[in-house]
């Protein structure tokens, strides 16, 4: 049972999220009838299964919820500011209620939607509709609809008593549910994928109440309304009963000739969004054991080249290569299982725009290109929260509200810009507006007040942006709930550098900001470079790593500043053994270069 109810809490979290996409675009569109009919069908879906894993609360609150979007589809209410705001809080209460421990107390939140949902049907000016909705909150297990045939079919494709499955419960509802008749299909008893069942039913239950009694197998389930007309009173039906039972299978396309109803005709077809995917979940957990294997055998596979390279064992050169070879293939397979595009993040900052814009009364497009850029999982998860500062920030310090932005000659409408490129084994993320841009002059007269740096020191504009990533930095002249309180930017350059990556501030005043992000494709294996000084090997990430070369044979350490012109560039060097005070007397004179030997020099970005 508790690894069902888990499986209900993941699919609802799935759910809330799909109907939280669907409502930010309702709210654009306010009179579409498909998106109105999702809403309602996802909150009617959770509180079907609700009660069955001990939701109970959880399904008398989606009901409640769902009777407000009924009311809406049958064009009795409209959708209005208030309904999406609700709607909203909901979803972010629902994700709270599925993870609440068992102890914990949710029934003043519980009473405080009540309170709104009975607020919103009251306010409607018809004094039958408020009552009419409080009889349908009082009677609802009452209802009933008309009578109506319809015929079922379950086909499994394995065993169902390894499901847990025990369809003798099904059949016995299917009985007590009104007149029927089921045909148990079973041509060979040694294969239980070849039993299957097809059900006549003359019923008061709804479509959606029969879904309820097949929930358990709605995913091996078809189920086709054959009209009003009660198909067991026709005068032949005895005899097409007697048909069917010698046929393999009943023909739907021949079934619906025999009924022949005036109605139209309404197919109902059950089948879960995997099977159309064709896709399945797999834990983190599990990708990240698959990679640790993966990366033992990397590692395994470089210390085998090593002895090869330093013994010269050429006999398994052959052997090695094919190793490298699977092993490449393995690797890019885990990576793609690993890489998940940044899309996955867009429902987050669509909402927080949403909820940011409307409480400091902006009005903004968010933009986004190159959003199915994939980033390893672990990259995704920490990216989040960084996106989330950057973006909040531009929202609060950046971006105008429309009255100063008309006096500046610019749309009301702010642009906030989200876009990401790869470019070889990196990621380029960029946050843009075009908002006030960032006063350097400013955030300089700020730092020497904190005595971060003094009036004689001369910054230039990148280094003077720099400022604002230091704890407690922040030029916010109130605090407000949104940012002002020294935290934030000093947060989103930690979690990038533990990410080995980089952020770099372009701004103009006036015209707006641009915050750029560098990372790595994935953390999990890093191709390097394998190096020697004296007896002693480094390896240097390859990624950073922009030129290998040779100089001339000069005495490094007497040259001034330490510092040597490469590619007509003046660059700082370090020479390892010193820098990292290897003792050159235990190196055996491996460290001295030879008069006839250049000294060899790799260029790193950092």
């Amino acid at each position: 049972m508790l690894e069902f109810r888990q499986k209900f809490i993941d699919d609802a979290s799935d759910l809330l999220s799909e109907m939280e996409q669907t409502l930010l675009n309702l709210e654009k569109s306010p009179n579409d009838s498909k998106l109105i009919e999702d809403v309602f069908r996802t909150m009617h879906t959770l509180k079907g299964t609700a009660g069955m894993y001990g939701f109970d609360e959880i399904g008398t609150f989606t009901h409640r919820m769902e009777n407000i979007y009924d009311l809406i589809r049958n064009g009795r209410i409209s959708v209005t500011k208030d309904i999406l705001n609700l709607t909203f809080q909901s979803i972010d209460f629902l994700n709270k209620a599925l993870n609440a421990k068992e102890n914990e107390d949710l029934a003043t939140n519980y009473q405080y939607f009540y309170d709104q949902i009975n607020k919103i049907v009251a306010a409607v000016d018809d004094e039958n509709l408020f009552d009419g909705y409080q009889r349908e909150i009082e009677d609802i297990e009452n209802q009933t609809e008309k009578n109506r045939s319809w015929f079922i079919t379950i086909k499994p494709e394995n065993d169902l008593r390894k499901r847990g499955i025990k369809m003798h419960v099904i059949f016995d509802e299917i009985a007590e549910s009104g007149q029927n008749h089921i045909f148990n299909r079973n041509q060979q008893q040694e294969e239980a994928y070849n039993i299957f069942w097809e059900i006549f039913l003359y019923t008061q239950l709804s479509k959606t109440d029969i879904e309820d009694i097949l929930m358990f197998v709605q995913d091996i389930s078809e189920i086709h309304l054959l009209g009003e007309e009660n198909i067991f009173n026709r005068s032949n039906f005895n005899e097409k009963l007697q048909e069917y039972s010698t046929l393999a299978s009943i023909n739907i396309d021949e079934l619906k000739k025999y009924v022949t109803t005036e109605e139209d005709d309404e197919e109902i077809t059950i089948l879960t969004e995997s099977k159309k995917q064709e896709s399945i979940k797999i834990p983190a957990e599990r990708l990240d054991e698959q990679m640790t294997l993966l990366s033992e055998l990397v590692t395994a596979k470089a210390e085998l080249e090593l002895i090869i390279q330093q013994n010269g064992y050429k006999g398994i050169i052959k052997t090695v290569e094919k190793i490298d070879k699977i092993t490449h293939l393995f690797r890019r397979n885990i990576f793609k299982i690993r890489l998940i595009p940044l899309e996955t993040l867009q429902l987050r900052f669509d909402r927080l725009i949403r909820d940011l814009s409307d409480k400091l009364h902006k009005k903004v497009d968010f933009i986004t290109e190159g959003m199915h850029t994939k980033l390893d999982k672990t990259i995704i998860d920490s990216l989040e929260s960084p996106l989330m500062h950057l973006i909040r920030n531009s929202l609060d310090h950046g971006i105008q509200t429309p009255d100063i932005r008309k006096m500046q000659g610019k749309s009301d409408k702010a642009k906030i810009k989200l876009t990401a490129v790869q470019a070889g084994a990196y990621v380029q993320i960029t946050v843009s507006d075009d908002g006030e841009g960032i006063d350097s002059k400013q955030i300089r007269e700020k730092a020497i007040k904190k005595g971060l740096i003094s009036k004689k020191d001369k910054l230039s504009e990148s280094q003077i942006y720099k400022i604002i990533f230091i704890p407690g930095f922040s030029t916010a002249r109130n605090l407000t709930e949104v940012s002002g309180r020294g935290v934030g930017m000093d947060v989103v350059r930690q979690t990038i550098r533990s990410l080995r990556g980089t952020i770099d501030i372009k701004s103009k005043k006036g015209e707006g900001s641009s915050f750029t992000i560098k990372l790595p494709l994935t953390l999990s294996i890093i191709d390097t470079m394998l190096v020697r000084s004296g007896m002693m090997f480094y390896s240097i990430p390859i990624a950073t790593i922009d030129k290998c070369t040779e100089i001339q044979q000069i005495d490094l350490k007497k040259r001034n500043h330490k510092q040597l012109v490469i590619n007509e560039q003046l660059m700082p060097y370090l020479i390892i053994k010193d820098h990292l005070q290897i003792n050159s007397n235990q190196n055996k004179g491996q460290n001295k270069v030879s008069e006839t030997e250049k000294p060899k020099v790799i260029v790193v970005q950092h």
